[in-house]
């Protein structure tokens, strides 16, 4: 099973963007960052144990008002558990129940 975790959009080059959530540790606000790094060093998710994750990542090349306008219909559709950027905030559990929630 895959748990889509996190969206984003960046105009910097993927790999960049890629290197940056998995070795940054915090945000120059002072955030924890790095998404990645979080699954690597089991910060998250909290509530699911367990060995072997694996992330995977796809890529779309969009224009960049295409690229904002996808990223925030996706997050104002679900709740990606990683996202604070227009979504209610970020979580350190993942939600694997089966239900499907109205809202």
């Amino acid at each position: 099973t895959r748990y889509p975790i996190y969206v984003g959009v960046t105009s910097r080059e993927f790999k960049d963007r890629f290197y940056e959530h998995a070795t940054r540790t915090k945000t120059k606000s002072g955030q924890k960052a790095g998404q990645i790094k979080k699954v690597w060093e089991k910060d998250y998710p909290q509530n699911v144990l367990g060995e072997g994750y694996e992330i995977y990542a796809w890529t779309l090349e969009l224009k960049p008002i295409t690229a904002k306008y996808l990223e925030s219909v996706m997050l104002k559709t679900w709740d990606f558990p990683l996202n604070v950027s227009e979504n209610p905030k970020e979580r350190t559990n993942l939600d694997i129940s089966t239900e499907c929630k109205n809202g």
